[in-house]
């Protein structure tokens, strides 16, 4: 008769759960920035180019101050604001069309991939609108209001 060891660990579907969630985060993540040349440079660079020519637009066209902050402040949190949403629902809609040959495991859903693809991008724009306001803050501008 042959003796059988219980495992000492048995999986949760919450533990599961949170492993295929990082799984995919970290799928995700590589696949995002090993896309393109430089794509962790694009990051930065869209919305820094986005930014600059609706500054110039505004502060040299039209306008210098608004609502009593200076409009590079504004625009600045504007356009980080609607990037992030917009970046956000986009990446979130394509996920499940992306990532459809992972179905075939049990563990992974359809709901899981919209919410790591998103969380990523959230990651990635508050990486983004951080890196963006600690430049303000070392060229000494005013960012706060």
């Amino acid at each position: 008769m042959a003796v059988t060891k219980i495992p000492k660990y048995a999986p949760t579907s919450l533990s599961i759960t949170l492993s295929v969630w990082r799984a995919l985060f970290l799928r995700e993540a590589i696949t995002r920035l090993s896309k393109g040349r430089a794509a962790w440079l694009w990051l930065l660079l869209e919305p820094l180019a986005h930014m600059s020519l609706m500054m110039f637009i505004f502060a040299v066209i039209r306008v210098r101050i608004v609502s009593g902050m200076p409009v590079a402040l504004w625009i600045m949190v504007g356009l980080l604001g609607i990037f992030m949403f917009m970046r956000t629902a986009t990446q979130s809609k394509n996920a499940i069309n992306s990532n459809k040959s992972l179905f075939a495991y049990r563990q992974v859903k359809p709901f899981d991939t919209v919410l790591t693809r998103a969380y990523l991008e959230c990651f990635f724009n508050r990486f983004t609108y951080n890196c963006h306001v600690f430049r303000c803050v070392f060229f000494k501008l005013r960012c706060f209001p």
